[in-house]
């Protein structure tokens, strides 16, 4: 692929700032400032004078167990605000479980997390959380700060217990097809996804912008998360004349940028800015190698060198190698749930 800076992706989302758990903890703060009473004349679940109980479900095993720094790194925070004396005397106790990504699984963590351990709020990770958006809303449990960036979980009306924090993906799509419309002649855009609800959403930001030609300049594929081979995919779009490509991240991404390099196909490649990590699929891909690819990214990537002396990402890794558990604190997803971003820019 053609020589281009691939770190700072695009100019976009002006002033975005990503908090995450910086933001749980003024929400677990507002419940501590309660009058000191016993636990049990708390009015929600999961309260008491030493104690603010939370829950997640999260991929730590399964096709996306490469998303289980984002649990770990969670932890890691809680227990350093713990060391530090937690929230108003309160101590939070993060209580999490395995989902493999399997959503059958997801709703059985839910329902334990809600009707036994009792937690005063949830969170977890994917698209896979919209599935049981019903269940939170009516259990009046808030589903909070859902790491899935899809628009349907930001439906206040509908859904006021459940609330997203990751950019929408919808709106990622539309940059990266405004940016290939651009820069690409004739620009025949094709889709290398999950198949899920977040490729659905940003299918729409895709289509969206391309605008009444849609159809005849959109050409989608999809693959489970259980897929690791995505070269059929990669054909497909080869052979339907595709010069462009906008493709989700993990492991199927890694593998098709290897497979594109192999054959000799080089179409403007955008990942997905959550998937696009220095070190954890740019290092796997080999940095050489992955030259000339795009992402719309919107946090700091621990790994990349720009950010070398920066105090947010000192005290960030300082953090994680405490508490972490092994945890990677050079792994881009870890620090999803504790980085801020700032604005980006192509060099």
């Amino acid at each position: 692929m053609r020589f281009m800076h691939w770190r700072r992706g695009l100019r976009h989302r002006n002033g975005l700032t990503v908090f995450s758990l910086l933001l749980l903890v003024p929400l677990v703060a507002a419940c501590s400032g309660l009058p000191q009473q016993t636990a049990s004349k708390y009015p929600d679940p999961g309260i008491s004078d030493t104690e603010i109980k939370l829950g997640g479900s999260f991929a730590f095993t399964g096709p996306l167990a490469a998303t289980a720094p984002l649990g770990q790194g969670m932890t890691a925070y809680f227990k350093s605000v713990n060391d530090q004396g937690g929230v108003n005397g309160r101590k939070i106790n993060f209580i999490t479980y395995d989902d493999a990504y399997d959503p059958a699984k997801l709703a059985e963590n839910a329902r334990k997390l809600n009707e036994q351990d009792k937690v005063f709020a949830f969170t977890g990770f994917g698209g896979t959380n919209i599935g049981i958006r019903d269940y939170m809303n009516r259990a009046k449990l808030p589903q909070v700060f859902v790491m899935a960036g899809n628009s349907p979980l930001g439906e206040v009306e509908k859904y006021p217990y459940t609330r997203a924090w990751w950019p929408d993906i919808q709106y990622e799509g539309g940059i990266s097809t405004r940016y290939i419309l651009d820069h690409v002649p004739d620009a025949k855009i094709g889709t290398l996804m999950l198949n899920n609800d977040l490729a659905n959403s940003e299918t729409v930001g895709i289509q969206a912008a391309l605008g009444a030609n849609r159809s005849e300049r959109l050409v989608g594929t999809t693959y489970e998360p259980s897929q690791v081979d995505v070269s059929s995919q990669v054909l497909q779009l080869r052979q339907a004349g595709v010069n462009a490509i906008i493709s989700q991240g993990g492991v199927q991404a890694i593998n098709a940028v290897k497979y594109m390099n192999q054959i000799g196909w080089n179409p403007m490649l955008f990942l997905y800015g959550a998937g696009s990590g220095r070190k954890a699929t740019l290092g796997v891909i080999g940095l050489e190698q992955s030259k000339g690819l795009f992402t719309p990214l919107w946090l700091k990537d621990p790994n990349d060198p720009q950010w070398a002396n920066d105090p947010g990402v000192a005290a960030y890794k300082q953090a994680i190698q405490k508490y972490g558990e092994g945890a990677d604190p050079e792994d881009i997803v870890t620090p999803m749930v504790t980085l801020p971003a700032r604005r980006s820019s192509r060099r």
